[in-house]
């Protein structure tokens, strides 16, 4: 509304854009609310689990909130809480993603965007530098969470699960590469308007960041790999060229959602130790992804190597590496360590996923590094 009062011609009044569209119209009984009523009662519809939080730029207009109020009742058969956000600035008619400025105004957020026709579902938190956050394989964003919440007194924090993983689709066999999971990475990071990124990624995640960071080295503030697979050498390359493979991936998740899980989640399992917490997340994760989609992006890793890219990373860089890593060997870590320009390694006792294993102390590390 406020783009067409700007082009009415005439004289300028001070009145509302709505009676300047009115007065224009010659109609004074224009009710511009029937342009927004189809798209709220879309959004209400089968609404009764929501809240609804409204973003302005300018004064809260009462008639706004009756009018949703209204809707609410008549659609989602009941009143939908609604919270109120006046932003500084210009119109918001003139920004391409709303829903980019309520992330860039509140805490954690859980959204999804649609890339080349992939819906990839993130979580971003914090304020501050961006960091982003890439998990490895048979995870999902949710590996990140403790990490996101620490950093977000500090940072703000966007976590994705990849094509394949998690909440977000599965393509097709042919879609898995590492050139289009970097790809993917570098159509996110256009969509949410990022420049100057910290990236951390595991293991997978590790690979992909090290040829997101060759291949888009102008978007790269740091970089930190763990146990980041290098050449294709992860312990799973003679499974995933195993045709079986998807059979025994489709008994092993059977297995886990008949009995692992059930066990993980018994009310004495609590009592067990904290690592009960991190076997829980991970069972969920590995039965989230499809046989196939294990399958396919396993394949991928294992048959990339991004040795001829390492020496294009500029950015500062930190590799982490666990003694006790049964899934890529300590190898890859060390090849890109030596690559890199600018590089430092740090080693810990710990398992693949050193996160987990030695919460405190890595994460100490990564935000000493990121800063």
């Amino acid at each position: 509304m406020s783009q067409i009062a700007l082009h009415i011609p005439g004289e300028v009044k001070a009145e509302s854009r709505v009676t300047t569209i009115r007065r224009w119209l010659k109609n004074l009984r224009v009710d511009v609310w029937e342009f927004y009523r189809p798209v709220l009662e879309r959004a209400l519809q089968d609404g009764r689990a929501v809240t609804a939080t409204v973003i302005l730029n300018g004064v809260m207009v009462f008639g706004d909130r009756w009018q949703i109020f209204r809707l609410s009742l008549a659609y989602a058969g009941r009143a939908i809480p609604l919270g109120w956000v006046v932003l500084s600035g210009k119109g918001l008619t003139q920004k391409h993603n709303l829903w980019v400025l309520a992330i860039y105004n509140f805490g954690m957020q859980r959204d999804r965007v649609n890339l080349n026709g992939i819906n990839i579902h993130f979580n971003v938190e914090g304020h501050g530098p961006d960091v982003l956050l890439i998990h490895g394989w048979s995870s999902s964003r949710r590996m990140w969470t403790e990490v996101s919440t620490a950093l977000a007194d500090q940072f703000r924090c966007w976590s994705l699960d990849l094509p394949g993983f998690g909440e977000s689709d599965k393509p097709e066999e042919a879609w898995y590469s590492i050139p289009n999971y970097t790809e993917v990475v570098y159509h996110f990071v256009e969509a949410m308007g990022l420049r100057q990124l910290r990236v951390v990624g595991h293991s997978m995640g590790g690979l992909i960041s090290l040829d997101f960071a060759a291949t888009h080295g102008e978007r790269i503030a740091r970089l930190v790999a763990i146990n980041p697979v290098v050449t294709g050498r992860a312990y799973l390359g003679a499974f995933a060229d195993w045709q079986r493979s998807v059979r025994v991936l489709h008994g092993a998740q059977q297995l886990s959602r008949r009995f692992i899980q059930p066990m993980l989640n018994h009310p004495l399992a609590d009592r067990w130790s904290r690592p009960v917490h991190y076997l829980r997340r991970r069972n969920e994760e590995f039965t989230q992804a499809t046989p196939d989609s294990l399958m396919h992006s396993g394949r991928a890793v294992v048959r990339y190597d991004v040795r001829p890219k390492l020496a294009q990373i500029s950015a500062p860089t930190l590799v982490v590496l666990s003694t006790f890593d049964a899934s890529v060997p300590n190898s890859e870590g060390h090849v890109a360590a030596a690559a890199i320009p600018n590089a430092r390694l740090a080693v810990f006792n710990a398992g693949h996923t050193v996160t987990d294993d030695r919460p405190a102390e890595s994460l100490r590390l990564i935000r000493e590094f990121l800063r």
